[in-house]
């Protein structure tokens, strides 16, 4: 019988030393998020790869000096709240002017748009990171954009801090709070015994049912990661290069889909194969066809109001010359 838990900070571990991680028979199954699969399990086999958590936070990784090749990095979070910075208006700054905070021509990215109401010649938008923590961006942003400036907003009294200038926002009332929403990361490749290139990479996907889609901030994306060296690192990775959904892909509420990414992988049953090929590529470096394999995951955001999705296999596709693997890591 279904049964919905609380995802909350739930970190999927092995912690069986007797578990063989490389027995393919029979994948437990565990629910992300939503109401539509069956169970949690706090053992999980990944086709043959046991899980095993990678991540203490959502941002910065803990390499394990005993993770062993073969193995899947997993993380199933929640992501953070915020204040509607809306329920606010009217906000006095320490310079003297005032502002509001909306909701009109956002695009996928922020949650609220800053217009100047005196003098009026000032527009801005608003993305939330953690509970207290704003990116601010003089464009409207897409993902992987660069903020202009970040801010901290008190949650007691509501007043906002922008980092490093000094300027200070006082609402008219203190905001209200909106609540968190699930999230996902799931890590679901590990180096194997052949040095192996973002190159290699020929093809990513994943079954999946999506319950809720009232924007792009519901749909989960890819993102591979390539292994950093110590120079020209965008973060504790090389380089990131993410997919997300082809404009004028159609998602049908309830309906098993193949998502893909790259070049189309074989067709899996009758699932529909829908394409998640909007590539943005984040990186210092000068060519990351060359750079090695750190991992690959799926996401969903953690802005997402509402995330409802179930994912039932994982796979990629490498090609090694005339050599090619194809995995497909059933969860379900």
């Amino acid at each position: 019988m279904a049964s919905n838990i609380n995802l909350n900070n739930v970190v999927l571990t092995n912690p069986d030393n007797n578990f063989n991680p490389y027995n393919d028979e029979t994948p437990l199954p565990v629910q992300i998020s939503g109401n539509t699969t069956e169970q949690y399990t706090d053992q999980v086999k990944i086709g043959s790869v046991a899980a095993r958590s990678m991540y203490a936070s959502d941002t910065a990784p803990i390499l394990d000096d005993n993770a062993r090749p073969g193995w899947s990095f997993v993380k199933s979070a929640t992501g953070h709240s915020w204040m509607n910075l809306s329920t606010g208006n009217l906000w006095t700054q320490s310079t003297g002017s005032t502002d509001n905070f909306d909701e009109v021509d956002l695009g996928d990215v922020a949650k609220y748009r800053r217009v100047q109401a005196t003098p009026g010649t000032f527009i801005n938008w608003w993305v939330p990171t953690t509970d207290v923590d704003w990116e601010i961006f003089n464009t409207k942003p897409v993902l992987g954009d660069t903020p202009g400036a970040t801010a901290t907003i008190d949650l007691v009294t509501g007043v906002i801090v922008i980092n490093g200038g000094g300027q200070v926002f006082t609402p008219s009332q203190v905001p209200t709070i909106l609540a968190a929403a699930e999230k996902i990361n799931w890590f679901y490749y590990g180096p194997g015994n052949t040095y192996t290139t973002f190159g290699n990479v020929k093809s990513l996907s994943s079954l999946i049912t999506i319950d809720v889609y009232n924007n792009r901030q519901n749909l989960p994306f890819f993102v591979v990661y390539t292994k950093p060296t110590g120079v020209n690192d965008y973060s504790w990775y090389k380089s990131s290069i993410l997919y997300q959904l082809n404009p004028g892909e159609n998602i049908q509420l309830g309906e098993g889909i193949q998502a893909w990414s790259g070049i189309r992988p074989k067709k899996q049953s009758n699932l529909r194969q829908v394409e998640f090929n909007i590539k943005s590529i984040h990186t210092l470096g000068n060519n990351v066809d060359i750079e090695e394999l750190y991992s690959i995951a799926i996401h969903t955001d953690s802005a997402s109001a509402n995330t409802r999705l179930l994912v039932r296999q994982l796979g990629f596709d490498l090609q090694y010359g005339q050599n090619k693997i194809e995995r497909r890591i059933n969860l379900i």
